[in-house]
């Protein structure tokens, strides 16, 4: 579920008013010094550059408050190369057991602490980008989604089953405690226990159940653990597979069944965060403000969703290998120090 997309709505807790329209402040200046001032600005500037060949986003002409909100502010929006290379990272980190969801916390907090403010699109590309690697999942899984569709039934209402903890789990979470799944600390706590997860499926005796003869019981196990995905830092293929081996199900099915549960769980949390960013961009227009956050290019926001699409395959393919080799848990030797590096650097800043 990769927490439903949830905490990753723009905010504008750091702009500044300038009349009718907000314009985002150049970076603020930092306690560390001359030297920790002027790398800030250094990686500002060069984080502008990347958004378009001359570090500035033409200016669209038109007269609407959204049109007039991207010619005043042109630099706001992610250019072509920024949606790439989030498509990259995103098709990379929603299938190894590494946390998409946990690294996009952890950029964000980066990129806020060198005072570069989030794009205000950047849910609508976040949202196209989740769909392109679902692409990835019903492409590289063809053949067995569409056994469950005309031969396999039995595994529909299993499915369903498997996905009701995390629409328990996940539907309070996203609108009662929506800043939990933004903390960058949590997110560091989280990565190594995502670690100590790999080991302990990893270590598991290797079962002989294959997908299609999964229970009801052992599918709400597998789905209780993909609702901890939910929490930044906790990887949803992670969890599933881990505790998929833990059930006795063989190593391909394993992978098999932690991705086809995760297709009607992704698919969900994109439906509802496609529907409340309607829901936005049309009480904005109704009340006559600037709603950017459909703003976003669309031949850029393709291009980034087949991306994303060609790199999830890539990622999901060598995830199944490493699965059906039994190596799993190497990617904990990556989550550890990883954990131990975030949760050192919130604990000294403070936050």
């Amino acid at each position: 579920l990769g927490h439903s997309l949830a905490g990753h709505r723009p905010k504008v807790g750091r702009e500044r008013e300038t009349g009718p329209l907000r314009k985002f402040p150049s970076p603020r200046p930092s306690p560390g010094g001359r030297g920790s001032n002027q790398l800030r600005s250094a990686i500002a500037a060069a984080l502008n550059l990347i958004r378009s060949p001359d570090g500035l986003r033409r200016p669209v002409v038109g007269t609407s408050p959204n049109r007039e909100v991207m010619a005043s502010c042109p630099s706001c929006l992610m250019g072509l190369l920024e949606i790439i290379v989030l498509a990259i990272v995103q098709g990379i980190t929603e299938f190894l057991p590494i946390s998409s969801d946990g690294h996009l916390v952890v950029a964000n907090s980066v990129l806020q602490a060198f005072g570069y403010p989030q794009p205000p699109d950047l849910l609508a590309v976040s949202i196209v980008l989740h769909l392109g690697t679902l692409l990835s999942i019903l492409i590289f899984f063809r053949r067995e989604i569409w056994q469950v569709l005309v031969r396999d039934r039995r595994l529909i209402p299993l499915l369903v089953v498997g996905t009701i903890p995390a629409v328990l789990v996940g539907l309070p979470l996203k609108f009662f405690a929506e800043d939990m799944l933004e903390n960058t600390l949590l997110a560091g706590f989280m990565f190594p226990v995502t670690g100590a997860m790999l080991i302990w499926g990893s270590r598991q005796p290797e079962g002989h159940t294959s997908y299609r003869d999964v229970s009801y019981a052992d599918t709400l196990k597998i789905g209780a653990m993909q609702s901890l995905a939910l929490l930044p830092g906790v990887s949803r293929s992670g969890s599933t597979i881990s505790s998929g081996l833990a059930c006795g199900l063989d190593r391909t099915s394993a992978g098999t069944f932690a991705f086809l549960l995760g297709v009607p769980a992704i698919a969900g949390a994109g439906t509802l965060e496609i529907a409340l960013l309607i829901r936005e961009y049309l009480a904005a227009k109704s009340a006559g403000v600037a709603s950017p956050t459909l703003a976003a290019s669309p031949a850029a926001l393709v291009v980034g969703a087949l991306v994303a699409m060609l790199v999830g395959l890539f990622a999901l393919a060598w995830l199944i290998r490493w699965v059906r080799q039994g190596r799993l848990a190497q990617f904990a030797w990556y989550l550890f120090p990883l954990g131990a590096a975030v949760v050192g650097w919130q604990l000294i800043a403070g936050r």
